[in-house]
């Protein structure tokens, strides 16, 4: 076979190696994505949900050192003007980083509250002291670092309340987890 023919079929062989490979997807849509988290990717715990009346239930620790605890709830009218039929809730978790490298915190959305058997989600109640301010942007190493959210959810819904570190806080390594029957231990405004 002539020299030609093995170019040819060099080329084909090139061009096709190259189909294989995936082109990154473009938008004019803005995409943000949550940031990778830190240490050695961490294995899934063994339940991706715990109760938080119970004393292992109320807390989430990964091999990586990054430990989510969950402290308390309750209802609140500091923050935003709420809708009629809604209270806003104020939620508070504790976020113990162990490893000699601090988490980042990209945004300000902490955590996500849920309600109902559908799961819907809460809003995040729109006043600046409905969030920390000013917001964290770490973890350190080797410290902790408290932190909490307001959100609005319907009365009746209350009971049902779900809460879930962000995946702004855990990362993309973190394997997701909820804190469970968070609204039996919702604390009444005083």
């Amino acid at each position: 076979m002539s020299g030609r023919y093995w170019l040819a079929v060099a080329v084909a062989v090139a061009t096709l190696a190259g189909c294989g490979q995936s082109t990154p997807a473009t938008s004019t849509a803005a995409v943000t994505s949550p940031p990778p988290s830190i240490g050695v990717p961490a294995v899934p715990h063994a339940n991706d949900h715990g109760s938080v009346t119970t004393p292992d239930g109320r807390f989430v620790a990964y091999p990586d050192g990054l430990v989510v605890r969950f402290l308390s709830a309750q209802e609140t009218t500091v923050g935003s003007t709420v809708q009629p039929g809604n209270v806003l809730i104020k939620v508070t978790i504790q976020v113990e980083n162990a490893s000699p490298v601090a988490l980042p915190i990209s945004g300000n959305i902490y955590m996500r509250v849920y309600y109902g058997s559908a799961r819907y989600s809460a809003d995040i109640a729109d006043s600046t002291k409905s969030i920390m301010d000013p917001a964290p942007t770490q973890v350190g190493p080797s410290s902790q670092l408290v932190l909490w959210q307001t959100f609005s959810v319907p009365k009746a819904e209350v009971p049902s309340i779900t809460v879930s570190p962000s995946e702004w806080l855990l990362g993309t390594t973190h394997t997701p987890y909820t804190f469970t029957d968070v609204g039996s231990v919702v604390t009444p405004v005083s």
